[in-house]
C-alpha cells in the first residue's frame, strides 16, 4: 500500500493474460475492473515479465501505455532487483522500495509515447534478449532438484517443503551475495533468516508446488509467471489465472506467507 497526498492505495499486480483480456474487452471485463479500482483505491502495478510479453502483441502494448494516462500505474522491480534490495537492506525489509517508477495519469499524450519508446531502444531490446536467453538456465536450476528430492511415503509433508524452500533461496543468495552466508558460517552475523528474502521465498514456494508437488512438465513460459510471482509479497492484490490462484491459496493456507495478499481472478469480475 502506498499513500500519496495524504490518501492510501493498494496496489495491483495484473498477469499479463489478464491485461490482454482487458484490453480485449474493455466494455465488460474492462468496465469491471475499473469500478473496482475506482471505487477500492486500487493503482495498477505492472512487472518486467508484463512488458517483456506484451512488446510482441503492438496492438495491445499501445493500449497500455494510452491507458497510463487515465490509471495512476506503478511499475515493480524485477526479481534481481528485489533480491539484491533484500540482501543489501538485510534484515531491514521496511527500507526497500519495491516500486521502480511511478507514472502519474493525466499527463500529455507525448510523455506515455516516450516512456513505451524506451522499451524499444537498443539497451531494452538487449535485455529482453538477455532474458530469454538466460530463461532455460533459470528454470533448469529450479526445477534440477525434482529427482533428487523425494517425497516422503509418497507425500511431501509441510516441513519438507519449507525446507526445499530454505534452501533454494540459499542457494539464489550465495550465487549474488556469498559473504551474507559466510560471514554467518563466521559467527559474524548471529543468524540469517531466510524468509526476509520474500521475493525469492515466494519463488521457491511458487516452483515446488507448480512442479514438485504436481510432476508436471514445465515449459519456458512457466518461468515468467515464476519470476512474476516475486512481486507478490510487495503489492496489495493481484488479478491472475485460475491455477496460480490455487496455488498462492494453497500456500497462504499452508505456510503462513504472504497472507495479507488479495488474490482475484477473472471469475471475480464476469
Amino acid at each position: 500500500m502506498i499513500e500519496l497526498k495524504g490518501k492510501k492505495y493498494k496496489i495491483c499486480v495484473l498477469d499479463t493474460c489478464i491485461i490482454s483480456e482487458f484490453f480485449k474487452n474493455k466494455e465488460t471485463l474492462g468496465n469491471r475492473i475499473i469500478t473496482k479500482f475506482l471505487n477500492e483505491d486500487y493503482f495498477f502495478a505492472y512487472t518486467y515479465q508484463n512488458f517483456e510479453e506484451l512488446i510482441k502483441a503492438p496492438d495491445i502494448f499501445d493500449e497500455l501505455f494510452k491507458y497510463m494516462s487515465v490509471m495512476s500505474t506503478h511499475i515493480v522491480k524485477n526479481h534481481n532487483q528485489l533480491l539484491e534490495d533484500e540482501i543489501n537492506e538485510y534484515p531491514n525489509l521496511n527500507r526497500i522500495t519495491p516500486f521502480v517508477l511511478h507514472v502519474p495519469m493525466l499527463q500529455d499524450s507525448e510523455y506515455y509515447e516516450k516512456l513505451k519508446n524506451v522499451f524499444y531502444t537498443p539497451k531494452s531490446k538487449e535485455i529482453f534478449k538477455s532474458s530469454e536467453k538466460e530463461a532455460p538456465s533459470i528454470l533448469n536450476d529450479l526445477l534440477s532438484w525434482v529427482d533428487k528430492y523425494p517425497s516422503t511415503k509418497g507425500k511431501y509433508f509441510k516441513k519438507e517443503i519449507e525446507l526445499w524452500v530454505e534452501l533454494i533461496t540459499y542457494k539464489r543468495i550465495l550465487e549474488i551475495k556469498k559473504s551474507i552466508l559466510t560471514d554467518f558460517v563466521d559467527k559474524k552475523t548471529p543468524s540469517v533468516d531466510e524468509k526476509k528474502f520474500l521475493s525469492w521465498t515466494t519463488i521457491g514456494y511458487v516452483t515446488f508446488y507448480k512442479f514438485y508437488f504436481k510432476h508436471r512438465k514445465p515449459r519456458l513460459s512457466d518461468l515468467n509467471d515464476i519470476l512474476m510471482s516475486s512481486s507478490y509479497p510487495y503489492v496489495d492484490a493481484v488479478i491472475i489465472e485460475k491455477d496460480m490462484a490455487d496455488t498462492l491459496k494453497t500456500i497462504q493456507k499452508k505456510h503462513n506467507f504472504i497472507q495479507n495478499l488479495e488474490i482475484m481472478t477473472l471469475d471475480d469480475f464476469r
